[in-house]
């Protein structure tokens, strides 16, 4: 892939109908050359590439960018692309990740949330954590007003199940496919109990689609 080098997506010239024109231009399908470079997706994109093992989906933010798998066990003549997960600005610090688990605790047995995001004022991670008047929390559920945080500078979107065992539930799998953004990693925090490390785990979500989770969070210490 070459840096720096984007390329605007045109809709093929068969494809007649503008809601067709639409749907291609907004995720594209490209396919992955073999000796020649990769063109760069545009912060804030996603499409489809088809490789030489099968078809993955790339999502890129002001802050992650992610290539996942969607098929495998193809053979195709043309290039190969590695799936990757690429934090642009470094691993979360894991102080940021022990004040959010504390943040958890403090209000368990009821349900906490969370985002980490990239502060391009302050050129750091920061936690928004989801407190005061406009929270409705219990052990089962926990409702929010989003905060006034672009969602291209999210990397990490963060809840707790209270003092039950850390899962994606399909609640938790609706919601993940409506964040606002293209790619985000998306955690749970389970057994927040005090004095006890809570359980954990974490997805990729790359425009609307999940991928398996990791049974703990360390897989955004890249």
């Amino acid at each position: 892939m070459v840096a720096g080098l984007v390329v605007s997506v045109i809709a093929p010239t068969y494809m007649t109908d503008l809601v067709d024109r639409s749907l291609f231009e907004t995720t594209p399908v490209v396919v992955a050359p073999s000796r020649s470079p990769l063109p760069e997706l545009a912060v804030g994109g996603a499409r489809y590439l088809v490789t030489n093992d099968g078809l993955k989906i790339e999502a890129r933010s002001n802050v992650l960018r992610a290539v996942m798998a969607l098929s495998r066990g193809l053979r195709l003549p043309y290039g190969e692309v590695a799936d990757t997960i690429e934090l642009r600005f470094g691993p979360i610090p894991t102080a940021l990740l022990k004040e959010a688990s504390e943040a958890a605790i403090s209000v368990s047995p009821n349900e906490w949330a969370g985002w980490i995001y990239w502060d391009r004022s302050q050129m750091r991670y920061r936690l928004w954590d989801a407190k005061g008047p406009r929270v409705s929390a219990s052990p089962g559920s926990i409702r929010y007003e989003l905060p006034s945080v672009d969602p291209l500078d999210v990397v990490f979107d963060l809840h707790s199940h209270g003092e039950g065992p850390a899962f994606f539930s399909g609640v938790d799998d609706e919601d993940d496919r409506m964040f606002p953004g293209p790619v985000v990693l998306a955690g749970v925090l389970g057994h927040c109990i005090a004095g006890r490390t809570p359980s954990a785990c974490s997805r990729v979500i790359a425009n609307g689609r999940l991928f398996p989770p990791w049974p703990s969070l360390s897989a955004i210490s890249l």
